[in-house]
């Protein structure tokens, strides 16, 4: 409807700001993450286009520790994308094992990144993971 166009162009305006935020909030991470524990960054983005920084994952032997321990300081987490060949729809047309997905569906964990997150909230994520690992 008009309303929701008229809203949707009024944050297209912002997007080039959003994305900035969302770049330095992503480039933080990956400075302030590297080499913590036994975590798996994503690989820093090389090509020729620019990216939304839609979401930043990581990847962890304790993922799900990690994620409850997170919670508990208030910072909230997702786990994302169960491999298709796990989901009865698809089940009938596979025809082998894919380790890199189950891999990958087990071991990674979302971190919050969104234009909105204050550098409190960043430092309180990046602070909180190391914490966990201190304590391992």
């Amino acid at each position: 409807n008009n309303v929701t166009a008229a809203m949707g162009l009024a944050q297209l305006d912002k997007l080039g700001e959003f994305i900035e935020k969302r770049k330095a909030i992503h480039d933080k991470y990956i400075s302030k993450l590297d080499k913590v524990g036994d975590i798996k960054l994503p690989p820093v983005p090389g090509f020729e286009y620019i990216s939304s920084y839609y979401f930043f994952w990581i990847q962890t032997e304790h993922r799900d520790e990690l994620a409850k321990f997170l919670l508990d300081k208030g910072v909230y987490t997702t786990f994302r994308y169960w491999p298709l060949n796990k989901i009865e729809l698809f089940s009938e047309y596979v025809i082998e094992e894919y380790p890199n997905s189950d891999y990958a569906a087990s071991h990674t964990l979302n971190i919050p990144l969104h234009q909105s997150l204050s550098d409190e909230d960043v430092d309180l994520v990046i602070n909180s993971i190391k914490e966990f690992y201190a304590q391992l």
